[in-house]
């Protein structure tokens, strides 16, 4: 009888240990969650089209949010790539995106709030100030809000990937980003 009740003890302490280990893991090392929907909104006059980013910190520590923004590309650009698209030609992204440096790092760099179109129309960065000037900490909460996309801005009749790229910035000053996507069709 006293080995049953070892072998409980045992598996209990072990047990509570992983999730006390969990929960550190949890609340320090966790990502924020991502989510991004584009959807084409038809009334009257020209279609428009909205991309609706949503945030969600699960763990029980708040993230500091550096950056957030939309960057569009065409169809099958990986994210360096389209990050690389908005630049490209020259303008002011030109010196913050040299060959030296990571094009997707140089994005927080953009200037002011005001969205950056690629000169050839094919590629596109979005900042989403919502997010990182009104909710620099997030909480245990969702955060969501939905952003206007200017088509005219963009080729007609392409697919464009519409990436949601989210730049966190930990206190012993490494910036992490992560992306999600989904699909337009101008």
């Amino acid at each position: 009888m006293d080995e049953v009740l070892q072998a409980f003890t045992v598996v209990g302490a072990s047990l509570g240990l992983l999730t006390f280990l969990w929960r550190v893991w949890d609340s320090f090392l966790s990502y924020l969650h991502a989510d991004l929907e584009v959807d084409a909104v038809r009334g009257s006059g020209s279609p428009a089209v909205t991309a609706l980013a949503t945030l969600e910190n699960r763990g029980s520590l708040p993230k500091r949010v550096h950056h957030v923004g939309l960057l569009l590309a065409p169809e099958g650009t990986s994210l360096e790539e389209a990050a690389a698209l908005v630049y490209s030609g020259g303008g002011s992204g030109e010196a913050a995106s040299g060959p030296e440096r990571d094009p997707i790092a140089a994005l927080p760099g953009a200037p002011g709030p005001e969205p950056v179109y690629g000169p050839d129309r094919r590629a596109a960065w979005i900042p989403l100030p919502f997010f990182f000037r009104d909710q620099r900490r997030l909480g245990n909460e969702v955060v969501r809000y939905r952003c206007p996309i200017d088509t005219e801005r963009l080729l007609p009749d392409a697919c464009y990937v519409v990436f949601l790229v989210v730049f966190v910035r930990y206190r012993v000053g490494i910036l992490r980003w992560r992306a999600t996507a989904d699909l337009l069709v101008t």
